[in-house]
């Protein structure tokens, strides 16, 4: 977000960033909740009360990770959704699950059950040719179009990401968001 001088919000999951012991918080909303309906559902709330109080028409996601997860369940909610920017984003949360021996997360919304993001979305999402959390295995049976993929082969889970970021936003910015 510094690298951005476009409005920007940082949306953080429910019961996160210290409110973890806050009603109705619980450790199910961490662990195998953490893409419920309720989550999305609440996120999607706070998002729209943004967007109105702001007079905002459009919106570019990005996620990180499991913010990428968040953000290819958000992104068809919103019609002002212009792109869908993910980074090691685990778009197949049973297949994820079973490559890494974890118990699935149960109650948790699946991007992998979901139909196809709207044609209207433009979308990229990068993996890490190094990635042993989320390779792109994992990426690619989201509800994405597997040629918006691109892998950088010397990236795993977490180095290097912030290098590519002028570059995403040069990229978002030509293809005209009108952020």
């Amino acid at each position: 977000m510094a690298f951005d001088p476009h409005p920007s919000v940082y949306l953080g999951r429910p019961c996160y960033h210290g409110l973890a012991q806050t009603p109705p918080c619980s450790s199910v909303v961490w662990t195998s909740e953490r893409y419920s309906e309720a989550v999305v559902s609440s996120m999607a709330a706070a998002l729209r009360r943004v967007l109105q109080a702001g007079g905002f028409e459009r919106v570019v996601f990005f996620g990180y990770s499991g913010g990428g997860t968040v953000a290819v369940l958000l992104a068809p909610r919103f019609v002002e959704t212009t792109h869908l920017i993910t980074i090691a984003a685990n778009l197949d949360i049973d297949a994820w699950a079973d490559l890494h021996g974890y118990s699935r997360l149960v109650g948790s919304l699946n991007p992998a059950r979901h139909p196809p993001l709207p044609a209207r979305i433009r979308q990229r999402h990068y993996v890490g040719g190094q990635d042993r959390v989320v390779p792109k295995d994992v990426v690619v049976r989201g509800p994405i179009d597997p040629d918006t993929v691109v892998v950088i082969p010397s990236y795993d889970h977490t180095c290097c990401w912030e290098t590519l970021w002028p570059a995403v936003l040069a990229e978002v910015d030509q293809a005209g968001s009108g952020r």
